[in-house]
């Protein structure tokens, strides 16, 4: 008889809300609801799997729900997984907060949309 898979308490939080977000987006995907559109990233079509998300992003997910990982990952991995996982907003807060990790500011800086403005003249000028 397998033994049951044992979170470690400082990470249960955090796989609960990565177990979520995927249930969710696995939802969405065979409702044939897009909330963006792949083309528009980097990470393409995606099947929102486990397997997938730790081949992508997260090797050591299936670890970490095993309980071997003791403490969730840096905010950098954090950030991957909720790009990976197409999160807004509220939701890359939910897995920062889940981490442990202080929120990303919900305001848009002047830098950061004038950072945009930038990248959406080049797109407009390149595709001319």
């Amino acid at each position: 008889m397998p033994t049951p898979v044992t979170i470690h308490p400082d990470c249960r939080e955090f796989v609960e809300v990565v177990e979520d977000l995927l249930n969710r987006r696995q939802n969405n995907l065979s409702n044939h609801i897009s909330t963006r559109a792949w083309q528009d990233n980097l990470w393409g079509p995606r099947t929102w799997t486990r397997t997938e998300m730790e081949d992508m992003v997260y090797s050591s997910y299936k670890q970490m729900r095993r309980g071997r990982i003791t403490r969730p990952p840096r905010r950098e991995v954090v950030i991957d997984m909720a790009d990976y996982l197409d999160c807004t907003i509220d939701e890359r807060n939910r897995l920062l907060v889940a981490a442990n990790l202080p929120p990303v500011d919900p305001y848009l800086t002047y830098a950061y949309l004038f950072s945009l403005l930038l990248r959406l003249q080049r797109r407009q000028s390149t595709a001319r």
